[in-house]
């Protein structure tokens, strides 16, 4: 009784002694003092887990210094979700990955009890793996992670997919491939309110998700991408170069193409050069496609040619390329030099393609119109039946 005694004491004392430090957060201080004094453990965790967004306790070691004086001593009282976050929040104020690592270790223990916030923290300890260049490690923590969220009854918290795929993510943007990181980024930010992500975290994320999107294999869908309001934070800012070519990307502009890579030769789209180059031609011939009607898309070399401003002898290779991806279905007549297409892969949409589809809806809606218009004129004993 006395040991217990002796460490509600410190933990009040410790209270004390910041308020009278930092009088203008004394606020702060007395409300987790009586929080802890009525024993309303939950409500405590709230404002602990509020105590990590607020700036005060946003410069490193103050998180670490509360959880020592004070929260280490009722942990396991809290909500299992509250001391996860509050968990990880203070491990990233260690001095560095192996002292976050050992930090989340030592209170592993507390959140086993419960499969998310265990969870939490394993993703956390990934994190710092990634970031030690502890790949190995650190995927088997991911993979795990993977099979916790698949074999989970009922429906898992948002905050628990987020940390799970900000763990995936940096692990794919350290280790590769490109397209594994551009898919978990986006599922990141399905399960990620942007209000709790830094803003400078937004921009250089924004231009991280773009660079991906570009150079990542089997990436030919931008439309998702392009919806997503992170992206605008990349106008007037250096990098919006990046915007403008995702656009150019998706329309499959050749010409916006080649003027902004000729501006902007950054050094990490070198040696991709290549493989862009490929890509926004199957961009313009899968948007050329698109564009046709369905009784319209027998297409000849040559308009392919001149429309992917390639040489007639590089038309059949296109072609290949994009039914080997998926990104077409059809037919390759050589004697006829042209290409039956009967299939588009599907994309998310931009508001210039929409309005294409809707023309070609308001056209086809028109014709069918003038068909039975014709029919009731010439059957109409067929009509009537």
């Amino acid at each position: 009784m006395a040991m217990i005694d002796d460490f509600e004491g410190g933990s009040l004392e410790y209270l004390e002694r910041q308020a009278n430090t930092f009088p203008e957060e004394k606020a702060i201080f007395d409300e987790l003092r009586d929080l802890y004094k009525k024993k309303l453990w939950f409500q405590l965790g709230v404002k602990l887990t509020e105590c990590t967004r607020n700036k005060f306790f946003q410069t490193a070691p103050r998180l670490v210094e509360l959880y020592e004086n004070f929260v280490q001593k009722f942990a396991k009282c809290l909500g299992p979700l509250n001391f996860g976050e509050f968990a990880v929040a203070v491990s990233n104020q260690h001095s560095d990955p192996a002292a976050g690592i050992e930090f989340l270790s030592s209170v592993e223990k507390i959140a086993a009890a419960d499969p998310q916030s265990a969870l939490m923290i394993k993703m956390e300890m990934a994190r710092k793996k990634t970031e030690a260049k502890e790949f190995e490690e650190a995927k088997q923590l991911i993979e795990a992670g993977k099979q916790a969220i698949d074999d989970a009854t009922g429906i898992m918290e948002p905050s628990v997919h987020s940390h799970y795929y900000l763990a995936a993510m940096e692990f794919y943007k350290a280790a590769g491939p490109a397209s594994d990181y551009f898919s978990n980024s986006l599922l990141y930010l399905t399960y990620t309110p942007l209000m709790k992500i830094p803003l400078e975290k937004q921009i250089a994320l924004a231009a991280d998700l773009s660079l991906a999107a570009l150079i990542g294999e089997n990436i030919y869908n931008f439309g998702e991408l392009l919806q997503q309001p992170i992206l605008n934070l990349l106008r007037n800012t250096p990098q919006e170069w990046l915007y403008h070519l995702l656009f150019a990307f998706n329309s499959g502009n050749i010409q916006e193409f080649e003027r902004i890579t000729s501006e902007h030769k950054e050094q990490q789209m070198v040696p991709k050069m290549d493989f862009l180059h490929e890509k926004i031609r199957l961009m313009n011939l899968m948007e050329m496609v698109f564009k046709r009607p369905s009784m319209e898309r027998n297409i000849t070399f040559m308009d392919i040619a001149e429309h992917s401003k390639c040489s007639i002898e590089d038309v059949e290779i296109l072609l290949m390329r994009a039914f080997s991806l998926g990104l077409l279905k059809g037919k390759i007549d050589q004697v006829d030099q042209c290409a039956r297409i009967k299939w588009v892969e599907p994309r998310v949409l931009d508001t210039t393609q929409i309005d294409t589809l809707k023309d070609r809806f308001s056209t086809w809606s028109a014709e069918v119109e003038e068909t039975v218009r014709f029919m009731q004129d010439n059957a109409p004993e067929l009509l009537q039946g």
